[in-house]
């Protein structure tokens, strides 16, 4: 009996972790919409006045479902703002974060939020697609698109998905393998969990593509380009990501109590925005700290507060291929971080930055102050340089370009 019931409770506790993320991230829903308001759709029967057609370009539907500052959307801004040949329509099935709103300029947006029935959701996304005539679709994190694509798929669409967390008992992972025979090609952003796809899932390799997220390696995140300010009074440590759950910001919070009880010569950056940011600061303010943490907000070129760091650290509960380490790379930092997702195929143990064995606080610390203490050296020119071709935005662009191309050759 006792084994039965430690066996219902690990495998409870192994699911409620897999959901616990979406939970909280519902708790901060404030059910406002994007561009056409639901409520006033529904009492019309969805009759929606969509914007005039200006253009002869091939229109692309995105599905997601939340619009955060983040990595999923970097690179969705980077496909919109650099394929001009595409008109864009995005759609968020469940929530959009207000900050998101004013950071991405997208020209077709609409956010349905979650207190909307599914049925009226598919009914307004099948008029967008009857509308826009779209002949591809691209899913990336939404389980709604993946549940009723077999409603929305119709026999000239190609459907495109976008997978970004290697984890066991991944939902997306699974819905990606449940509806393989609607989709025409999968996207992976690592190597790996393409190799994990094909392994474990049974997924056909030739319907597999590996596209890295990248970066602008030559022009945006250059440091030759930027100023670097030689403060030797500070050693900087810079957190950036959203403020919620999933990113684990506390965590990285109480890194910073602890090193400050070893060395008062520490400071730390805080760049991103959510509903854990008033938390945190009344803990700082409650241990008098507030000189040794300087919190940004949400920053749209974030270049001079990582080349002005001595080192970033992710502290995330799980990561597919953080933007925040690529750009940190590339502008020569430094990353400390746990075997996350697929950072072990960026990350040099030594050389760019340093995987840790665990991702205890203990860990963290050994590391951090070998290197406050010079046992570990970083090379920033080095650094920058280890950084390969394959993480590079010209060439993330190009291996989009021609699949999309290839399709519509075929």
């Amino acid at each position: 009996m006792n084994a039965i019931i430690k066996y219902t409770y690990k495998n409870m506790t192994k699911y409620l972790r897999i959901l616990l993320p979406y939970i909280s991230l519902s708790l901060y829903s404030s059910f406002e919409l994007y561009n056409y308001k639901l409520t006033n759709l529904l009492k019309k029967e969805m009759n929606i006045d969509f914007p005039l057609k200006t253009s002869n370009k091939e229109n692309i539907l995105i599905l997601t479902s939340h619009l955060y500052v983040g990595g999923v959307e970097n690179l969705l801004d980077l496909l919109i703002k650099n394929f001009q040949q595409f008109n864009f329509v995005v759609v968020v099935d469940t929530f959009a974060d207000q900050s998101a709103l004013s950071f991405y300029k997208w020209k077709y947006l609409y956010v349905l939020n979650r207190s909307i029935k599914d049925s009226y959701k598919i009914r307004f996304i099948k008029k967008l697609i009857d509308y826009y005539h779209f002949n591809k679709i691209i899913i990336t994190n939404s389980l709604f698109a993946y549940i009723y694509l077999p409603l929305l798929k119709r026999e000239r669409i190609c459907v495109f998905d976008i997978l970004h967390v290697k984890e066991k008992n991944n939902f997306f992972l699974y819905f990606s393998k449940k509806y393989d025979a609607l989709i025409h090609k999968h996207i992976t952003v690592s190597q790996s969990l393409r190799d994990y796809m094909i392994r474990r899932l049974k997924l056909k390799q030739e319907k597999i593509f590996s596209i890295s997220n990248a970066v602008d390696y030559i022009d945006k995140f250059n440091p030759n380009k930027l100023r670097r300010i030689n403060n030797k009074s500070k050693f900087v440590i810079s957190f950036f990501g959203r403020l919620y759950y999933d990113k684990n910001p506390m965590k990285f919070l109480n890194l910073a109590f602890k090193l400050l009880e070893k060395n008062r010569h520490f400071y730390f950056n805080i760049v991103g925005d959510g509903s854990l940011k008033a938390k945190m600061i009344r803990k700082i303010q409650s241990k008098q700290l507030r000189d040794f943490f300087h919190f940004f907000g949400i920053v749209h070129n974030p270049q001079e507060i990582i080349v002005n760091s001595d080192l970033v650290v992710i502290t995330s509960r799980h990561e597919g291929l953080p933007f925040a380490a690529l750009e940190s790379i590339s502008l020569g930092t430094p990353v400390i971080t746990p075997v996350l997702g697929s950072l072990d195929e960026l990350i040099l143990q030594g050389i760019n930055g340093y995987l840790l064995v665990s991702s205890s606080l203990n860990s963290y610390i050994d590391v951090i102050m070998s290197v406050y203490n010079k046992r570990i050296v970083f090379e920033r020119k080095i650094v920058r340089e280890s950084l390969p071709e394959k993480f590079r935005t010209h060439y993330m662009l190009n291996k989009y370009r021609m699949l999309l191309s290839e399709n519509e050759q075929n």
